[in-house]
């Protein structure tokens, strides 16, 4: 690995590199297609209040969201993650996180999203931005039909950060070994264990590009 992968800038989706959430595309779709009921709008309004009282932690609120998928064809909601892209997404995009996005990758850094969306949420974005590293929560399939669970942890607080340690510790021991990092849509089976020789610019979520930066030395 060149020593200029050294440098590992770390991204959060929703709210960071674009505006908003990618979730509501989706489900404005799904209200558009009729798709959602009554009922199904009350439980997911009902959702999202016990969350802003605090009475649901994210990680559960999403959770009850990946539910929601349950009996889909991920094929469906992968093209349907590419329309979003061109109708919705693109536009959402910040130009500033665009060109600081654009910035790190000349520099020859490492640049990854983290994030607890579904990887068809996240995937194009992520195409055009250049970014061929995303850590996010995965969705279990049987014979290419969602199950409504997780495939693993929901990407969301602690886990997320403990993704981003083992995503750095694997490059770590690949640049010891002069193996290539892989691309696209990093699996974390496992988490915990040091990391070091390798330096990561971890991006807060923030209202402009240059604000709360924070620089994590291994």
């Amino acid at each position: 690995m060149p020593s200029a992968t050294r440098t590992a800038a770390i991204f959060d989706y929703d709210g960071t590199l674009i505006a908003g959430y990618s979730i509501l595309a989706f489900l404005k779709e799904r209200v558009r297609r009729r798709e959602l009921g009554a009922a199904d709008l009350l439980r997911t309004a009902v959702s999202v209040a016990q969350s802003a009282l605090g009475q649901i932690d994210s990680r559960e609120l999403i959770s009850r969201g990946i539910h929601e998928w349950n009996g889909r064809r991920l094929a469906d909601l992968e093209g349907l993650g590419e329309r979003l892209f061109e109708r919705e997404l693109r536009d959402l995009i910040f130009p500033e996180m665009r060109a600081l996005v654009a910035e790190h990758r000349r520099k020859g850094h490492l640049v990854v999203i983290a994030t607890s969306a579904a990887p068809f949420q996240v995937a194009a974005v992520a195409r055009e931005l250049g970014i061929g590293h995303v850590l996010c929560t995965r969705l279990e399939e049987r014979d290419g039909i969602l199950t409504g669970k997780s495939s693993g942890p929901v990407l969301w607080g602690r886990a997320k950060a403990e993704a981003v340690r083992e995503f750095a510790r694997v490059l770590v021991v690949a640049r010891h070994r002069q193996l290539p990092a892989r691309n696209s849509d990093i699996a974390v089976p496992r988490f915990g264990g040091a990391h070091r020789g390798l330096r990561i610019l971890a991006r807060a979520q923030a209202r402009r590009a240059h604000e709360h930066d924070r620089v994590v030395d291994a």
